[in-house]
């Protein structure tokens, strides 16, 4: 529950960001990091597709498409990025004018 709460005050305030001085445009919503890491995590079950090409993860939910990089990363310094580490996350989802959230396939 505690989780929920937590994923929808990031929706919440993604949208708000996004969407100031936007009222008629359609937006992208994409984040990383730790709340991309929270909401992958989150995304299981039957009504989520789980996808996978070229070194990435994919799980795709009603609103939002999350991505796990797979593959040996390395940071701006060479240093091995870890498996589990947030950096290897990102989200996404669209919003049009009317608020209406859908799927975004672009990262």
């Amino acid at each position: 529950m505690k989780l929920i709460s937590r994923l929808s005050t990031v929706f919440l305030g993604l949208a708000l960001s996004a969407t100031t001085g936007l009222a008629y445009a359609d937006t992208s919503l994409q984040f990383n990091g730790e709340q991309a890491k929270m909401l992958y995590d989150y995304l299981t079950g039957s009504a989520v597709q789980a996808e996978g090409a070229a070194g990435h993860s994919y799980r795709i939910g009603k609103t939002v498409t999350c991505r796990y990089t797979n593959v040996d990363v390395s940071d701006t310094q060479g240093h091995d990025i870890p498996q589990q580490d947030p950096r290897r996350y990102a989200c996404s989802m669209k919003m049009d004018h009317e608020g209406f959230v859908s799927v975004n396939h672009n990262f």
